[in-house]
């Protein structure tokens, strides 16, 4: 598990690399810390693997369980894993529109 000071250490990287390039997902540094303490994983791979499905928008499905990855390069890191809960500051980084898979529960 990431401790605090794992995700302040690596959002400190991230954001001396954005200083660097200048890119549209050199804003993730600074949402990253609070996306990599409060992660809240709600079922395991295998489950989500071996659940019913659906696609939808990622602003109509907060609250819900992940069946997506999600990753933005910089750095590449996924900030939505599979079994992950989605929540509001997720949006401040994608597109609120764009489609994600969902478990059916």
């Amino acid at each position: 598990m990431m401790t605090d000071s794992d995700a302040l250490s690596m959002a400190s990287k991230i954001n001396k690399l954005a200083d660097k390039i200048s890119t549209p997902g050199a804003e993730l540094s600074m949402h990253m810390p609070d996306l990599l303490t409060n992660r809240q994983f709600m079922k395991s791979i295998s489950e989500v693997w071996s659940s019913e499905t659906k696609v939808m928008k990622i602003k109509d499905a907060i609250g819900m369980v992940s069946a997506d990855c999600i990753r933005l390069c910089p750095p590449g890191y996924p900030f939505l894993f599979f079994g992950e809960k989605i929540v509001p500051s997720m949006l401040n980084l994608v597109d609120p529109e764009r489609e994600i898979e969902v478990m059916i529960e």
